[in-house]
């Protein structure tokens, strides 16, 4: 199935009018063609998401950080059979992880009713079904919970143009929205480990929709942080989010007439301008948040001028990956090119 790295029900507001799941893409070096009638729900072939890429795939999770997800299968399994390892009864979770994903075929399986053994592979579906059942969706049912829910209840608040807006929920959310969005592809967690360890070589996700392994270890345990509202951690999407949290912000609602912002497969971004660094995320094809520090936290909405808009559109085409979102077929080269 296609993951949304860039989330469906914010990517919704660009899509073309009138239309349940349409939505025009664009290569950003030939925005002057006409763009790429695609399924809004499934993007596959641009970096708006990748197949599968957030799936949490039960041979890959063999860390202490995923133990969690095999109670219920061990509780299961623990119904109907005595599972040994060199003559240990497994009934932990974090032991059955170790030993069914490192030491599978000297596992011993007895049934309890009558004590025969059999062999491990006959257990493998039920314990599949289990994992698919109710852990490989892990990441994308936080995803659904805690941004897709909400975004459409925020943008509505933010379009009817109400300062006070940014109540402390808000606030969080915005916040929480931001640090998973600049972490959410992994390319900033490689640019990070290249710093560290420059002779280490780079992942091209680009070929053959490889999943990256850090990423997923770092956004689960991102997940169990904050699900129990860890107040340190040693994990750099938790502790961007701490962060920000602990920042005092300057939160701009900026407005064109004519709904023409732009998005892109990257649609949270920093940039520098006159010396002030900034955040900058179209909410819709009518709204453009930009976020800076300062010294209480404060709420401005104003009108932007053409001029204004274009250079923030000129700004997310040049923060783009590979790819523009749009709701008609063709890009008016006015509200990115002033001439």
């Amino acid at each position: 199935m296609f993951c949304h790295i860039v989330p469906t029900t914010y990517l919704k507001s660009w899509k073309v009018a009138n239309s349940e799941h349409s939505i025009y893409i664009f290569n950003k070096t030939n925005l002057q063609l006409k763009g790429n009638l695609k399924n809004i729900l499934n993007l596959k072939g641009t970096n708006f998401g990748k197949v599968n890429f957030f799936y949490l795939k039960i041979e890959t999770c063999n860390s202490r950080i995923y133990d969690d997800l095999f109670i219920p299968i061990i509780n299961e399994l623990n119904k109907n059979y005595i599972i040994e390892y060199k003559n240990n009864e497994i009934i932990e979770p974090g032991l059955f992880r170790i030993n069914y994903l490192c030491h599978k075929d000297e596992l011993i399986v007895k049934k309890k009713t009558d004590n025969q053994q059999i062999k491990i592979k006959y257990l493998e579906n039920i314990i599949n079904n289990l994992w698919n059942k109710s852990q490989k969706m892990f990441i994308e049912e936080f995803f659904s919970k805690e941004i897709e829910n909400v975004w459409d209840k925020f943008l509505k608040i933010v379009s009817n143009k109400n300062e006070k807006l940014i109540n402390q929920n808000f606030r969080k959310y915005i916040i929480l929205f931001i640090s998973l969005q600049l972490y959410r592809d992994g390319s900033i967690i490689d640019h990070q480990l290249k710093q560290i360890l420059p002779q280490l070589k780079l992942i091209n996700y680009n070929e053959n929709n490889i999943q990256n392994k850090i990423l997923i270890d770092v956004i689960y345990e991102f997940i169990h942080e904050y699900s129990n509202d860890s107040k340190i951690s040693n994990n750099i999407i938790y502790n961007t989010y701490l962060n920000f949290l602990d920042e005092k912000w300057r939160f701009q609602f900026l407005f064109n007439l004519n709904n023409d912002f732009l998005t892109s497969d990257n649609p949270v971004f920093i940039e520098k301008i006159n010396n002030i660094e900034l955040i900058l995320l179209p909410l819709s094809p009518k709204v453009c948040l930009i976020i800076t520090k300062d010294k209480n936290d404060t709420t401005e909405i104003k009108e932007i001028s053409q001029k204004e808009k274009v250079l923030l559109n000129k700004l997310i085409i040049k923060n783009s990956k590979q790819n523009i979102a749009y709701y008609e077929e063709k890009i008016n080269l006015s509200i990115y090119n002033q001439t």
